[in-house]
């Protein structure tokens, strides 16, 4: 090609700019652009980097300087990243700029975000954000930890259609209210800390089910100030097998999650601890149909829990050792389908409910394996308890002094006929026995002892 002609070409491009300024006495700064290091020029406490080919990679560089010079970013001026496939990094570290503008991108074709802005801790603005849609992201590692010091961060154009991996997305991000109004997260598989320690009130993930995710643990935990979950009602976490910690140390009042099956999880113990305002939670769908393992702590030092209702047999579960350990408003609990059937520890499961009045069981029947140690202590308000079987086959202590004829009645039909096996022992209050009639006390101790169980009372 003629050089003549070369140039003319070359003038009819455009002319790109990506700019921003940096702090006093920086004299360039540096750039990984299209998988080269680019160094620019600062002038003025300012940069000015021009350019004519579309971008297919941008993110600063990774050296000692350059991260913490930067303190505003402005792509108004940039082409619209259209050709751009790789935005990892693209401001990680730069925990002191306070302003970026990307009012010319959608994102649309980028697959990597992770990092994008990771540790931006000081920024306030970001123009142009409710425009992304992020389309073809397929990871997102860490893109918003620790930054986006904003009062609403609008992602409402975001579908994330294609996100694979969402580990630690969000984790600790500064914004009060985060928009996620159209994000679907239809091929997200892991979510690990996704929303990990967020620090603002309200998340809206109206076109969410997390269907497809397998790992959810610390989900939302330590969102000590999460309030809302715009969405939540919709989520089926079918596929998760690791719930652990998943709303630990949440702030809700309520939680809505009819629509949750859990039917393929295999480990949640903590998922629900520390939640101090939580009040009620819906888990009617739950099924924890695979559920092996222990949910040891699930609603521990939930202290404003008044009542639960959980649906579930639990007939594979190993442990509820402390499940609701501590929830002292907790009124009555309902577990009508519970059967407990490989269950090895029962361990302080109710201890510390000092309001807990109602228990209802299923078909619950501790096994003879079953540890059983202050699982009702300090449960003295307990006055009414059903168990629906008599499979009962291990020791049990229910010392309430406000168990009421009826349900000291249910106690007893609850124990199994231990005849020619290894008897049991039966610990009931001495005040509760107290206030049962003599018949009632003949008749009770008849039928203990006719299904080999010693009647202690405390």
């Amino acid at each position: 090609m003629p050089t003549r002609l070369w140039h003319h070409l070359l003038a009819q491009q455009p002319i790109y700019h990506i700019r921003g300024t940096v702090s006093s006495g920086t004299t360039d700064i540096s750039f990984d652009i299209n998988g080269v290091t680019v160094t620019i020029p600062c002038d003025n406490d300012s940069f000015d980097y021009e350019y004519r080919t579309p971008l297919t990679s941008l993110c600063i560089t990774q050296d000692s300087a350059s991260p913490l010079a930067l303190l505003t970013f402005d792509c108004s001026a940039a082409d619209d990243f259209s050709h751009l496939n790789s935005a990892a990094g693209l401001l990680r570290g730069c925990n002191q700029c306070t302003s970026v503008i990307l009012s010319n991108t959608t994102f649309s074709n980028v697959v990597d975000i992770s990092y994008i802005f990771y540790d931006c801790s000081r920024l306030t603005s970001v123009v142009g954000c409710s425009y992304f849609t992020f389309a073809s992201v397929t990871n997102a590692d860490s893109a918003f930890q620790n930054a986006m010091h904003v009062s609403t961060l609008d992602f409402s154009a975001a579908t994330f259609a294609q996100l694979q991996s969402a580990v630690s997305m969000f984790r600790e991000c500064w914004a009060t209210t985060v928009l996620l109004t159209n994000a679907t997260f239809a091929q997200l598989s892991n979510a690990n800390g996704m929303f990990y320690a967020f620090r603002g009130t309200t998340i809206n993930l109206s076109s969410t089910t997390f269907a497809t995710v397998t790992n959810a643990q610390r989900l939302f935990s330590s969102c000590g100030h999460l309030t809302t979950i715009v969405g939540s009602n919709h989520f089926t976490f079918a596929s998760v097998t690791n719930a652990n910690y998943m709303f630990n140390g949440t702030a809700f009042t309520t939680l809505d999650l009819s629509a949750a099956t859990f039917a393929a999880v295999t480990s949640c113990s903590y998922m629900f601890q520390s939640c101090a305002s939580l009040q009620s939670v819906d888990l009617s769908a739950a099924t924890f149909a695979a559920l092996n393992a222990s949910v040891h702590y699930w609603f521990k030092d939930c202290t404003s829990l008044r009542s639960i209702t959980l649906n579930a047999t639990f007939s594979l579960i190993s442990g509820v050792w402390q499940m609701f350990y501590g929830c002292t408003a907790l009124v009555d609990v309902h577990l009508p389908n519970a059967t407990f059937a490989s269950l090895a520890s029962a361990s302080a499961m109710f201890q510390g409910c000092t309001s807990l009045q109602t228990v209802e069981f299923g078909p619950a029947s501790l096994t003879s394996s079953t540890t059983t140690s202050y699982m009702f202590a300090y449960t003295d308000a307990l006055m009414n308890f059903t168990a629906t079987a008599n499979t009962l086959v291990r020791t049990i202590a229910i010392v309430s002094p406000s168990l009421t004829a009826v349900a000291i009645q249910n106690i007893v039909n609850w124990l199994a006929d231990l005849t020619g096996q290894t008897s049991q022992r039966l610990t009931l209050g001495q005040t509760a026995w107290n206030n049962l009639t003599a018949a009632q006390q003949t008749n009770f101790t008849a039928i203990v002892n006719a299904k080999n169980w010693t009647l202690v009372l405390n």
